[in-house]
């Protein structure tokens, strides 16, 4: 990357940060007002507030990072901001969380949340164009999280129900108070069948909850302390992808205040969304599937083309075309370790796999619209082999699953590689 910017601006931030100390950060002079930057509010987990661009401005990146590692970082690039600014590119590739880090025109600082009470931050802000070249100058704000805390028993909690389809739904929780809590969902009918049961949704609720909890951790093999301080209990706000619902089916969303270090729910500290309806599954007869080619040795691929073939070193090698009829209008495939034949996988697990996780974050294992491709496998390993397409209008059909195993003795001569294009 190259730049002529190699200035670093501290920007001033409107707003309070009720006298928390931050990390400091080189005072440089104020340059540039291409990007003006609002922090209206900061809390235990998440802040409030705006990026408004100067209105030539094209796209700019907007992250955050913990104080102190980026200071270090940017210490280590000695001066060299344009250096700099790659490597924090870079890392936001690597992760995969460049694309939702890249912004044009004003915007809300609402996605900046999943972060740690009582913790110095800094907001990373700058302009680049589509060589990563710096378009200006690169705006840093400190900022301190305040501390966690409440009445477990006063928790209540906003919810944002979004992208909803027959059989998942995306929901971001927003809780009152920094306390512990565990979230899931609940189709209508069987939270009023246990209200009427037990006397009240709140009381149904608890009782769900406890038994969901109980379940999570039998099938992790841990203990229900373990479950909550691992991944069950959240704090702050939270946003979960439920992919397993039924369709055309009413739900709501809940959240119970918990203790994670002892297990118990606080009874009172519930809350209940409005409820949503998952949409009818309509099901295209659009399919594509996997047709196999020749399978090979990786380690005799490169020795026979090392330019061509060196990254195949060590893994089984197999070919394929993708077939598909006259209703599949776009398609995703893919490959993933395992028989999921073997372990129940659904339809929505497909989807799941296939374009929700694999295609959306941009796994190198997931394809769209592929003819043909090589997969790259472990030898005597199960591999599964998904697709799932849609029709001109959207819809989509059934999802395809083939388990593959190479065990060295169906492996064909290297050379026959060479007859065959496009791999």
């Amino acid at each position: 990357m190259h730049s002529c910017f190699v200035s670093l601006l501290l920007i001033a931030v409107v707003g309070c940060t009720d006298g928390h100390e931050v990390t400091p950060v080189p005072d440089y002079p104020q340059t540039s007002n291409d990007l003006r930057i609002e922090l209206t509010n900061i809390y235990y987990d998440r802040i409030e507030g705006s990026v408004t661009p100067a209105s030539d401005l094209g796209t700019y990146i907007c992250t955050y990072f913990f104080a102190e590692d980026f200071m270090s970082e940017l210490e280590s690039w000695h001066g060299d901001i344009a250096g700099f600014v790659d490597s924090v590119i870079s890392h936001l590739r690597l992760h995969g969380i460049f694309n939702s880090s890249v912004h044009e025109g004003p915007i809300s600082l609402s996605h900046v949340y999943y972060l740690e009470p009582e913790t110095d931050y800094v907001l990373v802000c700058f302009g680049f164009n589509q060589l990563d070249e710096l378009t200006t100058e690169l705006h840093i704000v400190p900022f301190r999280t305040k501390a966690a805390g409440g009445n477990p028993d006063e928790m209540d909690a906003s919810f944002e129900v979004y992208d909803i389809t027959y059989s998942s739904a995306y929901v971001t929780v927003t809780p009152t108070v920094g306390v512990r809590y565990y979230t899931s969902s609940v189709a209508v009918e069987e939270l009023e069948s246990g209200a009427v049961e037990l006397g009240s949704e709140q009381l149904a609720v608890v009782h769900i909850a406890d038994a969901e909890i109980e379940d999570a951790a039998m099938a992790k093999g841990c203990t229900r302390t373990e479950y909550l301080a691992t991944e069950g209990a959240h704090l702050g706000k939270y946003t979960k992808f439920y992919y397993h619902l039924t369709p055309d089916t009413d739900f709501v969303i809940y959240t119970i205040a918990v203790d994670p270090t002892t297990g118990a729910l606080a009874t009172e500290g519930v809350s209940i969304s409005e409820p949503f309806r998952t949409l009818y599954k309509e099901v295209s007869d659009a399919q594509v599937r996997f047709k196999f080619g020749e399978f090979y040795d990786g380690t005799a691929l490169a020795e026979l083309d090392p330019e061509r073939f060196g990254h195949c070193r060590g893994y089984a090698v197999v070919t394929y075309t993708i077939e598909r009829n006259a209703s599949a209008a776009t398609w995703y495939t893919g490959y993933f370790y395992g028989d999921l034949i073997e372990s129940g996988c659904t339809d929505e697990d497909i989807h799941y796999n296939l374009i929700d996780w694999g295609w959306e974050s941009k796994q190198e294992f997931v394809s769209q619209n592929a003819e043909s491709g090589m997969a790259l496998v472990m030898f005597n390993t199960p591999f599964s082999f998904l697709t799932l397409s849609q029709d001109v209008n959207g819809v989509y059909g059934l999802g395809t699953m083939e388990v593959v195993t190479i065990t060295g003795d169906e492996l064909s001569p290297p050379e026959n590689i060479l007859k065959v294009v496009n791999y």
